[in-house]
């Protein structure tokens, strides 16, 4: 649990156990449907705006709670302990916190009350771009002001969650050329784009298609006019102004990464104790227990981090080396309880302590991008290594031609396993798919090896 001040306990906890009891009416079930149809999770995002935890950091004068953001941290952690994602909402938590500290008295007025209540939603970020990723300073969209009353916006963004479901969005343009400022840091300033205008006048939102439904999208300007009033704070400024809600971004995600990993560590433990293999729960084995206390460590070390992070923030002292770290090894944390990629010293220790075995459950999709997914999945061809290292008679393949989890075809898998097989010279009966929906009855393990 976080670390926080003596006066906010008691607050911090109730505020825990009511986030757990609503998200106990969004079941896996709930969320299996979301991702199943790529949909937008509408009903837990209004039930949460509803009960005010996305307001939380809105000061109380413009209708919000006026928390720390420890008490925003607690909300997105307890979602995601509790098996809810608050990917879909967070950002409205802390997308505000540029114009809370830098617009003007009438932009405050104007959008923070109804950022609070929901009426108006905050949750588009566009910071990122295909030729900049995450070197912020390079970003090639301008925004050229045009008289007294307007900017003229061309670019594109990439990454921008939420774009779809979002009323407003914070840009951040270069309204002068780089090659005219004396600092990389000028020359960029921040604007409150108004989405459903926009939409009318020269802005296009393409959705993405990801590994895991998270509603991102690209968004393309073209001669887009947006009013000289939607410029926050001075211009030129922008870059300074986005680094606190770039602070604020990372330790709430990290926040909701430790709250996975609570969530896999529970359920492990759970099983490691309720199932049985001959005479006794698996969890009392060594080769069980180790990965599970691992992952612990490595959540508990998430944690301190990100109360570290969360202390400094709430104090006003800088803290973007920790959001940072926090961030890191928060999300290391999470991957590291929910899965696992191919660690060939690893298994060959697995075949030679506990093997051979008679039948292995090897998983051979969800591997695309390979970049991306190296850490945490394996690929068809280490799938077969694992078969060879773990010393299986007869491996199955699973964790493929389900959903669309990640970048390959549904029926790739199997395929390049079987190319996997022929190069390894191992007969495809050793490690063969089983059809959508067909039983296999194993009744003696010894005829797997003929």
């Amino acid at each position: 649990m976080l670390d926080i001040a003596p006066e906010t306990n008691e607050v911090i906890d109730e505020i825990r156990r009511s986030v757990a009891a609503l998200c106990e009416k969004f079941p896996g079930e709930y969320w299996r449907e979301q991702d199943r149809e790529r949909a937008y999770p509408t009903e837990f995002v209004k039930a949460l705006t509803d009960a005010g935890f996305l307001a939380v950091l809105v000061p109380e004068e413009y209708g919000g709670s006026g928390l720390p953001i420890s008490a925003a941290a607690a909300v997105l952690e307890e979602i995601h302990k509790s098996g809810c994602n608050g990917g879909a909402c967070h950002a409205q938590m802390y997308i505000m916190g540029t114009v809370l500290r830098h617009g003007s008295p009438e932009q405050k007025q104007k959008f923070l009350p109804k950022i609070a209540s929901g009426e108006l939603r905050l949750q588009a970020f566009g910071v990122s771009e295909p030729t900049s990723g995450t070197d912020t300073l390079s970003l090639r969209t301008t925004a050229v002001k045009k008289g007294n009353d307007r900017y003229v916006v061309n670019g594109q963004k990439i990454w921008t969650s939420r774009a779809e479901h979002s009323d407003l969005m914070l840009l951040l343009a270069r309204t002068t050329p780089r090659e005219e400022v004396q600092k990389k840091t000028d020359g960029l300033s921040v604007f409150l784009v108004d989405m459903q205008e926009s939409l009318k006048k020269g802005m296009e939102i393409r959705p993405i298609r990801t590994m895991i439904n998270h509603s991102t999208t690209e968004i393309f300007f073209d001669e887009l006019e947006i009013p000289a009033d939607s410029l926050i704070g001075e211009e030129g400024k922008g870059f300074r102004y986005i680094l606190d809600g770039m602070n604020a971004e990372r330790i709430l995600i990290a926040a909701e990464c430790v709250g996975d990993a609570r969530y896999f560590i529970e359920r492990a433990a759970a099983y490691a104790s309720e199932r049985e293999v001959f005479g006794g729960p698996i969890g009392q084995n060594q080769g069980v227990q180790f990965p599970i206390a691992r992952a612990y460590t490595q959540m508990r070390a998430a944690d301190a981090l990100v109360t570290q992070a969360i202390e400094l923030f709430d104090a006003g002292e800088p803290c973007g080396s920790e959001a940072n770290m926090a961030k890191m090894v928060a999300s290391e944390a999470s991957w590291f309880a929910g899965d696992t990629g191919y660690d060939e010293q690893l298994f060959k220790r697995i075949g030679k302590k506990q093997g051979p075995f008679d039948l292995a459950i090897i998983p051979i999709g969800t591997y695309g991008p390979r970049y991306f997914m190296l850490p945490m999945h394996v690929d068809p061809d280490q799938a077969v290594l694992i078969h060879k290292d773990v010393r299986s008679k007869k491996s199955i393949p699973v964790h493929w031609g389900t959903f669309q989890l990640s970048y390959e075809p549904f029926l790739e898998p199997p395929a390049l396993l079987a190319e996997a097989l022929k190069k390894n010279e191992l007969h495809e009966d050793q490690f063969n798919s089983i059809k959508i929906g067909e039983t296999v009855e194993l009744k003696n393990f010894n005829e797997l090896a003929k």
